[in-house]
């Protein structure tokens, strides 16, 4: 069989090669374009037409589709998706992340980024655009004036200027930190250097760097979002909040409740567990069986050699 995982670049030769070969075709649904509507379409309505139309196209010319969370699984079933829709959370190679960063390389990390002795350290790691909604997190972030907290903002993008500039005007603008891209070999040490993960976005399929976060021990504070179900879950190993009142709140509680923030740390790594490449090659493997049995019944009435060699190949 084949997998993809693009509906652009690679899914039109995966089709085709599928059709080429006779063999099934599945494929993982990785992005909620409808929030991405304002780089292609003025109309935000006409936008997720396109994109209702589009996915349906693109499902209905598979055996299976696979979904990072149960939000995309909904999704797709609401556009009117109808090949079989499986949710199989992507794995990540996490053992890297897990690994502890020498303590001097942390301290290093710091004084780089200007971050004073005794300050707790709030980090947004992602992509820097509009469905990020960072301006939110900022004014949250506004609202705490206690000059012992800073906010790393690590990542570039498109509005990251703007950002800035947003940043700029906020009383609390001296203590954001932009650090622009990070290298990917050294994300671990920004998850490690932090105190507490922090995000506004709601736009996420899955949140890769949530998991990221979480298997690096932090806690997380997040805007409430059906993708995080499971990964964030309230008292246990942070919070998901829907108000600045709430995040304000609930910040509180993680970093003066005794314990609290070791506690949600050990529960943050138990979680992303679920989350692993074997897990996730588990879930995968289930799918493919069905999909190939699916299939084998598909050709099973189909006469002479053909339907005879479909059928000894798939076992």
């Amino acid at each position: 069989m084949i997998h993809s995982q693009c509906e652009f670049s690679t899914f039109l030769p995966a089709r085709m090669l599928a059709k080429q070969l006779g063999i099934p075709l599945i494929h993982t649904y990785h992005t909620v374009y409808e929030d991405y509507t304002h780089y292609f379409s003025p109309s935000a309505a006409m936008g997720k037409k396109l994109v209702r139309a589009f996915t349906r196209k693109i499902a209905e010319q598979t055996q299976a589709v696979l979904a990072p969370t149960g939000k995309v699984a909904r999704l797709l079933e609401d556009y009117g998706v109808t090949a079989p829709v499986y949710t199989v959370p992507t794995g990540l190679a996490l053992n890297h992340l897990r690994t502890p960063v020498p303590q001097e390389r942390i301290a290093g990390l710091r004084t780089m980024l200007g971050i004073q002795p005794g300050q707790r350290v709030l980090l947004f790691l992602g992509r820097m655009a509009k469905e990020k909604n960072l301006r939110e997190l900022f004014s949250c972030f506004d609202s705490l004036k206690r000059e012992d907290l800073v906010l790393v903002a690590a990542g570039d993008g498109p509005d990251r200027e703007a950002l800035m500039n947003c940043a700029a005007r906020l009383s609390c603008g001296d203590r954001i930190i932009f650090s622009g891209m990070v290298d990917r070999e050294c994300v671990s040490e920004y998850y490690q250097m932090a105190d507490i993960f922090v995000s506004a976005s709601t736009s996420e399929t899955q949140g890769l760097t949530y998991i990221e976060a979480l298997a690096c021990g932090l806690p997380a504070l997040c805007r409430k979002d059906s993708c995080l179900d499971g990964v964030v879950a309230d008292g246990v190993n942070g919070y998901q909040f829907e108000t600045k009142e709430e995040f304000v709140s609930y910040l509180e509680k993680m970093l003066t409740g005794d314990g609290v923030l070791e506690d949600f740390g050990t529960a943050s790594r138990r979680i992303s567990e679920r989350y692993s490449m074997e897990e996730f090659a588990r879930k995968a493997e289930e799918v493919y069986y069905e999909s190939l049995l699916r299939w084998e019944r598909c050709w099973s009435g189909v006469p002479g050699g053909l339907g005879r060699a479909v059928s000894f190949l798939i076992r």
